[in-house]
């Protein structure tokens, strides 16, 4: 019972760090524009939150388009909330500028098993064949 508690708690205050920091993120001259809006949307996704990550990763575009880690976030809340055809765009669009992108790899073999299974394992081999060692690949 007190480790949930404390993981809430946890989590909690990520979020409310998250959503404080994003609002500096979205001024001109704020966060996103240093650098900071990629991490923030990283820790907006690792609390849960795929539509703040959304949002702090389309802030950091506008400013840096085609920025692979900020498209990775993307991709990845695109995923969780269920858009998959723009999450493939986002994987398709880092893989056109760094082939081989490990996350990216994963990211759209991870949506192409529902679609074309060949495929996928045709990513994920290569994903395995740059990262070895990776257990997520």
């Amino acid at each position: 019972m007190r480790s949930s508690i404390s993981s809430w708690l946890r989590l909690t205050a990520a979020v409310a760090l998250a959503a404080s920091l994003g609002a500096c993120a979205a001024r001109p001259g704020g966060l996103a524009s240093r650098g900071a809006g990629v991490s923030l949307a990283r820790v907006a996704l690792q609390s849960g939150d795929a539509a703040g990550a959304l949002r702090l990763s389309s802030q950091v575009l506008t400013r840096h388009a085609g920025n692979p880690e900020a498209l990775l976030i993307r991709g990845e809340a695109l995923t969780r909330l269920g858009q998959l055809q723009a999450a493939r765009a986002a994987f398709t669009q880092v893989l056109q500028a760094e082939p081989n992108s490990e996350p990216a790899l994963v990211g759209l073999g991870r949506l192409r098993l529902i679609d074309d299974p060949a495929t996928a394992t045709i990513l994920f081999r290569h994903a395995l064949a740059d990262a070895p060692g990776d257990g997520t690949a």
